[in-house]
């Protein structure tokens, strides 16, 4: 019994020395292999370490959480030659561009519509408000992407429309909203006495065909600080003898969020717009002398 009280005493010492044997005056038996392994061990975990930080720095891998959702009331959103290049005219059947106010006209209205709630009746009803924007011949002024200038300036740019460099479009939200906000784009033969002959009028105009330049974007979520590639898109469409055609393009604002901290968190959010599709609709029947319409949402 005195026995097993003393070894369970012994087990509770905790400044017991230990007890070691040497090989050759050594306290490890060493061998070259076991030199070879440490250092090949030794290296990978470098790398894996110079990898992991490299990363992190670096944010060349990413974890993408991605949600889609349908925002009726967005905010609005203002396009200037600063960030969003657009350019749109008539190519003719022989492909060559052409602006000439003789031969047709070309018009792009601001469109605002907004609920209004009647304080009287409880009842909301709609106000709409249409605002001229101003066009002019387009110059190199008008394109200040630098990314996407090739595509515009190798085109014959000078026979093309743009906004006057003061002006910007605004789009908002979808037709129920709150407040909705999108372009109209029309184009017509010309009317009156200033026009050309009918018959050139006619010829010019006949299997013509609406050119529309603009800039988009591509979403690239592995560029930390700018996951927005702008890109340069045209799009054409042909007119029809005795219809007119509305292509309508639709937008989607495109948000991400992205961490930048290293050690707390920093979120930080980019949001964009995109071409989210595309939509073609012939008329039966031109009227008013509209050959297009189009519209931006």
């Amino acid at each position: 019994m005195k026995r097993l009280s003393g070894s369970f005493v012994e087990a509770l010492d905790l400044f017991g020395a230990n007890i070691h044997i040497k090989y050759n005056n050594k306290n490890a038996f060493n061998t070259n292999f076991g030199g070879i392994i440490t250092c090949s061990l030794g290296g990978i975990l470098i790398m894996y370490a110079v990898n992991i930080i490299n990363i992190y720095f670096s944010h060349s891998q990413v974890q993408v959480i991605q949600e889609i959702k349908n925002l009726p009331n967005f905010n609005q959103f203002n396009l200037a030659a600063n960030n969003f290049s657009f350019m749109v005219g008539i190519t003719d059947v022989n492909y060559t561009q052409f602006k000439d106010e003789s031969v047709y006209t070309l018009t792009i209205k601001q469109f605002t519509q907004k609920n209004v709630l009647n304080q009287n009746t409880g009842t909301y009803h709609k106000a709409q408000e249409y605002r001229s924007l101003k066009l002019q011949r387009c110059t190199k002024e008008n394109f200040k992407i630098q990314q996407t200038n090739d595509l515009f300036l190798q085109q014959d740019y000078t026979n093309f429309y743009c906004l006057s460099l003061d002006e910007q479009l605004q789009l908002q939200g979808i037709f129920n909203s709150q407040i909705f906000q999108q372009i109209e784009i029309e184009v017509s033969s010309c009317q009156g006495n200033s026009c050309a002959y009918p018959s050139y009028i006619s010829n010019k105009l006949n299997n013509c065909y609406f050119s529309v330049y603009f800039i988009d974007k591509n979403v690239v979520t592995t560029d930390l600080n700018n996951p927005f590639h702008p890109i340069g898109r045209s799009v054409f469409y042909i007119a029809g003898e005795d219809f007119s055609k509305t292509i309508n393009f639709f937008f989607a604002q495109n948000q991400i969020s992205s961490d930048h901290g290293i050690i707390f968190e920093d979120i930080q959010t980019n949001v964009e717009l995109n071409i989210q599709y595309q939509q073609k609709i012939s008329s039966l029947k031109k009227w008013k002398q509209i050959i297009f319409t189009s519209n931006f949402t």
